[in-house]
């Protein structure tokens, strides 16, 4: 992955939106994986109030296995739509 280039926003303006930008970007990333987690779950067969005691391994297994490539691949995304914003916006 490619390091963005941040030395031309060097200013207090520039800090801000860059912050600003990839702080809302995680916001929605984080809310797709908590939405997409709920489909897998409930996919799955268990709802989220399912007591942890009550839940059989190889189902916990599965949700994991599932969610760990979709998760790498929406942070991987998310990364990915900030550094296109950045150079889009030249800060």
């Amino acid at each position: 992955m490619k390091n963005i280039d941040v030395s031309g926003g060097d200013s207090h303006k520039a800090k801000k939106r860059r912050a600003i930008i990839a702080f809302g970007s995680l916001l929605i990333a984080s809310l797709v994986i908590y939405f997409i987690g709920t489909l897998v779950v409930n996919f799955y067969g268990f709802e989220l109030q399912t007591k942890i005691r009550d839940v059989d391994l190889s189902k916990v297994l599965l949700v994991f296995i599932t969610m760990l490539p979709i998760v790498g691949l929406v942070v991987w995304g998310t990364l990915a739509i900030i550094n296109r914003i950045f150079r889009w916006l030249n800060i």
